[in-house]
């Protein structure tokens, strides 16, 4: 059992990081003043605005709560105790008998469910249950592809964990279950490797809200990028004056892949690349193809190196290309066990390594619509 609840508000970046080494009954108990504050900070979010506009696998249009989790590796009680913490979530002595709480809530989870932890298989059951519930509570449940699950579709288990194996029933049940035609391997072969959420704001003020004034400093304001759909473009348009908008991803979209392709474009052409790719073939992809290798957006580290006046350049390039504020990502464990924020706000790594396999801080980052200097 957890101690005590650290709430860590960061509000002149536009985020807020709810980090737990404590017991989650104290964040309703009226005398754990920290606790106290940040339930009610949570229920008073969850009570205003227009709720979910839209809830498409690598596209949110939403002025309700955006939470985000980083990588889970098959711990599945960390987890639980994160969502709950977050407000998501029922309490309940185990997943199976906890359900949907966040209403109208949207949840990113970026990737890297899979290997180092025992609970994979249960991990993935229960959060499409809660994806089922969330959408029936007109919120959102969005599932990112991480590094490890590309490695276990191609057949790499090094970091494989012998009771996450047992689970699946043995190491040649576990590659059966994750091969093409699976209904796991599928569903992992469909997911989106990145995805943009919009906020609408309706307290924001629309002479600060233009792109220009905040992909970084001197602007930069970026159009669409190339190849992107139109359609979603001018959807997103219609609500500029009060729309901020991040991208998740699991490692990170890398500036040169920003300035040719939309969110919408990547994710096509990696689902091309990956559905209905036996385990060898996504194994020859992994090391063919550029959207897959090392400074593609499932392995970069590009944006947790130390140069901060690289890493920010690049990373406002981006964002002007995608026409987005901001970005999060995990992958990178942040040794400080709490999520690194950077480049003026418009940059959140996320991974605290929050697996027992790790070590690190629980961790849930509450995103808001803004940022303020």
């Amino acid at each position: 059992m957890l101690s005590f609840v650290v709430v860590l508000s960061v509000v002149a970046l536009g985020l807020q990081a709810y980090l737990a080494s404590a017991s989650l009954e104290e964040c309703h108990e009226a005398g754990a003043a920290a606790g106290s504050r940040a339930c009610v900070q949570r229920e008073e979010v969850a009570t205003g605005g227009r709720g979910v506009v839209v809830c498409e696998a690598d596209r949110v249009v939403t002025s309700s709560r955006v939470v985000a989790v980083a990588d889970v590796h098959g711990d599945l009680e960390r987890l639980e105790q994160a969502l709950e913490l977050a407000g998501l979530v029922t309490p309940g002595p185990r997943a199976e008998e906890r359900h949907w709480a966040g209403g109208d809530a949207v949840l990113v989870q970026t990737g890297d469910i899979i290997d180092r932890g025992p609970d994979t298989v249960r991990i993935f059951e229960w959060l499409s249950r809660l994806r089922s519930e969330a959408v029936e509570a007109g919120g959102c449940v969005v599932q990112l592809l991480g590094n490890h699950e590309l490695m276990n579709l191609a057949g790499d288990l090094r970091y494989a964990d012998a009771q996450e194996t047992a689970q699946f029933g043995g190491i040649a049940a576990r590659r059966r279950k994750l091969d093409a035609g699976s209904s796991l391997g599928d569903f992992l072969r469909a997911l989106p490797v990145a995805a943009r959420v919009t906020q609408l704001d309706v307290e924001a003020d629309p002479a600060e809200d233009d792109y220009s004034n905040k992909n970084g400093p001197g602007g930069g304001g970026g159009g669409a990028a190339a190849g992107g759909s139109p359609e979603k473009e001018n959807e997103e348009e219609s609500f500029k004056g009060t729309a901020f908008t991040t991208i998740f991803a699991h490692a990170g979209v890398p500036a040169w892949l920003a300035s040719t392709h939309s969110v919408s474009d990547i994710n096509k052409d990696v689902r091309q690349l990956l559905m209905g790719s036996s385990e060898r073939q996504v194994q020859r992809h992994s090391v063919t193809n550029k959207l897959l290798l090392g400074q593609g957006l499932l392995w970069t580290r590009r944006y947790a190196e130390p140069n901060e006046r690289e890493v920010c350049a690049e990373l406002y390039q981006m964002l002007s290309s995608l026409k987005a504020h901001r970005m999060l990502v995990g992958h990178t464990v942040q040794q400080t066990g709490r999520p690194t924020i950077r480049c003026e706000g418009r940059l959140v790594l996320a991974d605290t390594g929050m697996s027992r396999a790790y070590g690190g801080g629980l961790s849930v980052v509450e995103l808001q619509p803004w940022l303020t200097s």
